[in-house]
């Protein structure tokens, strides 16, 4: 099966999750990993002029609700994001290898309801945790 087709919308928010390897709990929460993601989330932000609206980590994995000003400027974020979390990770944890189970899974937010509405949910998830 192709890659999917990546159509961005400047002005549409659109909420990407990555998944760990094997559903591991790679993403334990912490305060210094906490941290990390938004030092990570802050640096590939600036690079790439997207604005982050939200981050939410769990345990296994990890969405981004933002704006990106293109389709390049979303992959070249999460490439660099995405990487840079994992390398924090195999720093804060010890581990090694691949820690994404594959590409990111990128869902467009169409209206204002829709908006709150996920908004909503990653406030109410990061709570558990």
């Amino acid at each position: 099966m192709g890659r999917p087709i990546r159509f961005v919308d400047e002005k549409t928010p659109v909420e990407t999750t990555i998944r760990c390897i094997q559903q591991r709990y790679l993403l334990r929460p912490s305060p210094k990993l906490n941290r990390r993601i938004v030092g990570a989330a802050a640096y590939a932000a600036l690079k790439y002029m997207v604005k982050v609206h939200s981050i939410y980590a769990m345990s296994n994995h990890l969405s981004v609700i933002a704006s990106y000003p293109s389709a390049q400027a979303m992959a070249d974020f999460h490439q660099l994001f995405n990487r840079k979390v994992s390398v924090e990770v195999g720093h804060l944890y010890g581990w090694t290898g691949p820690m994404w189970e594959s590409r990111y899974h990128a869902i467009p937010i169409a209206d204002e309801a829709s908006q709150i509405e996920r908004l909503r949910y990653a406030f109410a998830n990061g709570v558990k945790e």
